[in-house]
Order: C-alpha cells, then sequence, then structure tokens
C-alpha cells in the first residue's frame, strides 16, 4: 500500500508518490474529476468507487484471501475447481498438448487391455470423457543395411548404416501406406546425411528384422493392424510380439545417376574393392561386349511450361449437370450351356436370358474411359455397379444401337469363355501341385434401355480403380510378378487347351483384399474386359480387338514360357528349329578315302 505525500491518504495501487488528485492541484488541472480509492488516479467520468483495473485486481486479491484462509480438504469429494483462465484453455498448443497425453495415457490402457486379455485383470480406467483409447503399435527401425550399389554387393562389414533405434507408435486403423511414408522421410533425410544420396522408394525393400524375410505386398496396402495379425509365426519375437513391437530392417538397393558416379566418395569407397576384385576375376577381353549390362535410370530433363500455362481467360460459367439420370433398363443375363448332338459331339452355346420386368437405374457421370468404352456408376437396387458403355469400334466409329448390343455381347462371351478355361486351368495347376495367384474372372451381364438406344455392360463395383495389365492386344505378356507370370501361363494355357483355336489377350484386372479370420490375405486379381484372338471366325463375327489367326500366331512368336507354363508341362509356342542333315554335314568333313581325317594319333 502506497501513501500519497502530498493529501497523505493511502492508495493500494498507486505506483507514484503523488495521487492523480494532488498532482492535477500541483499543475493547475481540473480538480473536479472523481478520483480511485485503488489506485488514485482521477477519471472524468469514473461511476464508482475504484477504476475497472482495480475492481479486477481486487476480486483476484478477494479469491487468493480466500484461499489461503479457507484451504481445501484433499479427502473431500465436493471440492469445486472453477474453471481455468481463459488463457489457459484457449492456448492451441496447451489444448494439443493435453489432448496428446490424454491419448498417451488411453492408448497405453488399450494396450494393457489387449495384453491381458480383458478388463477384468486391470482397474478402471482413470481418463474420462470422448478420448480415442485405441490400441498401438510400435514400428521399430532396427536396422538400415546397403545391399548393393549400381548390381555390385557392398562388402558385408560395410553394409550397416549409422543409424540409432527408433520407435514409431501409431494406432492400429493406421493406413501402413502413410507410416511407411513417415519413416521413409526420417530415413530419406539420415540416408542424404551419411551417404549424400537422395534416396527413392523403390530403393528400399522392408524385411521383418527376426526371420530376416521380406514383407509381403499384400500386407503393405491395408491398416496396421492387418500388418501385425498378418506378420506371425518366425517374423516376431515372442517378447516383441508380447510388448506389441514390430522389429523392420530397411535393406537398400541403391542406382546412381550416371552423372552421379564418380561424385560420391561414400560409393566410391564402397565399390572400389568389389570392382576390383571382379576385374582381377574376370578373362582378359578386350572385345568385351558390355551390351548385356542394366542401364542406368537416366535423369529427366525438365520442361519449362511456358508462359501459356499461366495465361488465363475467364470463360462464362454454366450450370451444372444433373448428378444422375434414371433409365428404365432390361436385364440380360448370359451363361454357356453345353449340347450334347446326336453324333456324340459336344459344343458350347451361349444363351441370353432376357428378365420380364423392367427396372429403373442411377447411371451417374462417366469417371473412367479407355480406347473403346467408357465407365460409369450405376445403382441398381441399391447396390452400386461399374456400367460399360462402346464409343468407338475402331477408326473414330461410333456404333449404332444394334452394333453396340452385339459388340458387348461377343466381350460378354470372351468373359464367360474365360471363366471356364480358368476353371481348367486351376484343376491343372492343383493336379501339378504348381502355385499360382488367386485369380477369377468377372462374369458380367448387360443392362438394355430400349427406350434411349443405349446398352452397358455391367460388372460388380470393385474396391477402387487402380487397373494393372499383364498383356496387351497385340503384345504378349512378359512379366516377372507372381500375378503376372499366372496371367502369362493363363493365356498360354487357353492356347493349348483349345488346340490353338483360341488365346486370351488383353489380359488386365484389379486386386481385391481378401481377409482370413480377420488377417489380410493375399490379394484376389479379377480380370475383366479381356479380349481374345479365334481361328475359324468370321471377321463380321469377331468381337473388338480379334485378330483372328494372325493374332494367334503373333502370341505364339511372342511368348516366352515361365515357370508356371514349364510346371504345368505346357509345349512350347514356338515353332521348333527343322533338324539339321547330318549326314550331309559328316560328307562334308569326311575325306574322299573314307578317312575321318585325323592322323591317327
Amino acid at each position: 500500500m502506497s501513501t500519497c505525500n502530498g493529501c497523505s491518504d493511502d492508495f493500494p495501487w498507486m505506483q507514484s508518490e503523488r495521487c492523480g488528485l494532488c498532482y492535477n492541484r500541483d499543475t493547475g488541472q481540473n480538480t473536479d474529476w472523481p478520483q480511485c480509492a485503488g489506485c488514485g488516479r482521477v477519471f472524468q467520468y469514473l461511476g464508482g468507487a475504484q477504476c475497472v483495473s482495480c475492481s479486477k485486481r481486487g476480486t483476484n486479491l478477494t479469491n487468493i484471501t480466500n484461499a489461503v484462509d479457507n484451504p481445501p480438504n484433499p479427502r473431500s469429494r465436493d471440492i469445486f475447481i472453477p474453471p481455468a483462465q481463459p488463457s489457459l484453455t484457449n492456448n492451441p498448443a496447451n489444448t494439443a498438448r493435453a489432448q496428446q497425453v490424454l491419448a498417451s495415457v488411453a492408448g497405453s490402457y488399450a494396450n494393457a487391455m489387449v495384453v491381458t486379455g480383458g478388463s477384468m485383470h486391470l482397474p478402471k480406467n482413470k481418463v474420462r470423457g470422448t478420448t480415442r483409447a485405441e490400441p498401438t503399435i510400435q514400428i521399430k527401425i532396427s536396422k538400415i543395411v546397403l545391399l548393393t550399389i549400381d548390381g555390385a554387393a557392398v562388402p558385408k562389414a560395410k553394409q550397416a548404416i549409422d543409424y540409432d533405434n527408433t520407435l514409431h507408435m501409431v494406432r492400429e486403423s493406421s493406413p501402413v501406406e502413410e507410416v511407411i511414408h513417415r519413416i521413409f522421410i526420417v530415413v530419406q533425410h539420415v540416408v542424404l546425411e551419411n551417404t549424400q544420396h537422395l534416396l527413392q522408394k523403390n530403393e528400399v525393400a522392408l524385411y521383418y528384422t527376426a526371420s530376416d524375410t521380406i514383407i509381403p505386398d499384400h500386407l503393405l496396402t491395408g491398416s496396421i493392424l492387418e500388418l501385425w495379425a498378418g506378420s506371425a509365426g518366425v517374423t516376431l519375437k515372442s517378447k516383441d510380439r508380447q510388448m506389441r513391437v514390430l522389429p523392420i530392417t530397411l535393406k537398400l538397393r541403391i542406382r546412381r545417376q550416371d552423372d552421379d558416379e564418380n561424385q560420391n566418395p561414400y560409393f566410391s569407397a564402397l565399390t572400389t574393392t568389389t570392382a576390383r576384385k571382379r576385374k582381377a576375376r574376370a578373362p582378359a577381353d578386350d572385345d568385351a561386349d558390355d551390351d548385356d549390362a542394366e542401364p542406368h535410370p537416366k535423369r529427366t530433363t525438365l520442361q519449362r511450361a511456358g508462359p501459356g500455362a499461366y495465361r488465363t481467360s475467364i470463360a462464362p460459367h454454366r450450370a451444372p449437370s444433373p448428378v444422375f439420370e434414371e433409365l428404365l433398363v432390361q436385364r440380360i443375363s448370359a451363361n454357356l450351356v453345353t449340347i450334347e448332338g446326336d453324333d456324340g459331339q459336344t459344343s458350347v452355346e451361349l444363351q441370353f436370358t432376357e428378365a420380364s420386368d423392367t427396372e429403373t437405374i442411377r447411371i451417374f457421370q462417366a469417371t473412367e474411359q479407355g480406347k473403346t468404352k467408357s465407365m460409369s456408376v450405376i445403382e441398381l437396387d441399391g447396390t452400386r455397379f461399374a456400367a460399360k458403355e462402346l464409343f468407338d469400334i475402331g477408326a473414330g466409329k461410333k456404333p449404332t444401337y444394334r452394333e453396340s448390343v452385339s459388340f458387348l455381347k461377343r466381350e460378354v462371351n470372351n468373359q464367360l469363355v474365360a471363366a471356364r478355361c480358368l476353371e481348367g486351368f486351376q484343376e491343372a495347376a492343383s493336379q501339378n501341385n504348381t502355385p499360382i495367384a488367386d485369380v477369377r474372372v468377372a462374369k458380367p451381364f448387360l443392362l438394355e434401355a430400349t427406350a434411349d438406344r443405349r446398352v452397358f455392360l455391367v460388372d460388380f463395383l470393385l474396391s477402387n480403380t487402380q487397373t494393372i495389365k499383364y498383356s496387351g492386344t497385340e503384345q504378349a505378356g512378359a512379366n516377372n510378378d507372381f500375378y503376372g507370370k499366372t496371367c502369362d501361363a493363363f493365356a498360354h494355357f487357353s492356347l493349348w487347351d483349345s488346340g490353338e483355336a483360341f488365346v486370351l489377350a488383353d489380359i488386365q484386372g484389379i486386386k481385391e483384399p481378401v481377409y482370413v479370420e480377420d488377417a489380410r490375405a493375399p490379394d484376389t486379381l479379377v480380370l475383366f474386359d479381356l479380349m481374345a484372338h479365334t481361328a475359324d471366325v468370321d471377321e463380321e463375327d469377331r468381337a473388338l480387338g480379334d485378330a483372328g489367326s494372325d493374332g494367334i500366331a503373333q502370341f505364339r512368336g511372342q511368348h516366352v514360357c515361365n515357370s508356371i507354363c514349364r510346371c504345368l508341362h505346357l509345349p512350347s509356342t514356338r515353332p521348333k528349329p527343322k533338324p539339321k542333315n547330318r549326314i550331309a554335314i559328316a560328307a562334308l568333313i569326311t575325306n574322299d578315302d573314307g578317312s575321318d581325317g585325323s592322323n591317327g594319333d
């Protein structure tokens, strides 16, 4: 409390030697303004005994005095805790930190629930409210190993990259791809600091640390929980499984740019010894052909967009197109029926059955477009399907309604014939104990809108639109992955099984996730829009892309048998070379007297 040296009044929060009223008297200013009893200042329109600032100070002082005089009983359950100051509750940093702490505590409790097997072994959770209590898994980056540089093996003693083990705690529902991306950014920075090389994702492979086996691709496309459930057996140590820790080793296979080969001292030091040993073991041959060496990836030259990309004009606004349109359609189903003739010969007939009732579909705007068909999402009986409509039958020609019906029926035929062929292919693989990928062929149906003169080829809508092509109409497949080899062998089997009258082409599909007892299993490849080359079929009766006997001959010349073809004992598609005339060759190297030209030694 301060005392004015003019009027000798006491003012609790006065900050000068004289109050405001005495100061006005000394300077000859107005002395009629009311004075604050707290700070001693004068205000022209003061409405109370104290100014607003002093009133707030008095309230806070009273609360502090009451808290000191009346301390709370820590054992009492009726304590009223006043809300925090707005400056604390509205601070985003404090709020985020509090949420992190609560989420961490709640996640630890959820982990304990998973490990102990239920709440009967644990006390009640102390975290209240709506805090998300989802179990977490710790991804541990154990090692970063540099295996090869430009295909040359790095000595084992120099493979390890200096890196401290780190743990990444992630929720079970987190997508694996997002978690890997976050880890990759950290690892990329570490590799850049150690090796001056900017790491690319295709240079990294993920391995289980315990078993030193690569993590399957199908486990890297789901959630962390699916990865955890699929990591069974020797892939994890029992202690890590109990602690919910997934140790991972990152193995790097570096591919340098051509102009970077001699500029990186770190890589040069690793590869010098290996190159010297390889050169010493290699025979001296000045004419050695290096054409078989795998080329280095070329660096892409940047192309500027140019000023035209930055000059824009404002077009008049357009009315939005309707979200969907409704059509009245009839469903046309198809089946392959085996017919036995009077002579005992069997034949297969494609039979179409038209539904008696019409149905209403909602067709949304086209989302995908290929060379000949556009794809739209339709809604039929509350279920969504993928509906394809033909818009080009070659050379930019738009089909008539009758042509659309005819061509789409032939495409249905290709799909059903391929599905029947796939059954034989899978049975042959089973009989020969040959592992093949899980493949199925989509079985479509037609929807015909007669009034609107439109017809659609309809398949079930798959979970994604990432189509993978394994072969082309004029190019046989030459794939190295498991699914691709299965498709290549499937095409070869169709040629052999049909007596070289039919071969599948333009094989493409989408991978669908599969779950077995809540664990992620290898994906199923769903094939659709298959084309085929057929022999002994008139050109006007062929489906789109069917090149007839020429297409079959082209496939025979292009296809290279893989391990699945050989396990199924499929004959080679390429014509065998004519045998050489051994008698004529022998006559050329034999002397006229019948001797073999040797000197008897």
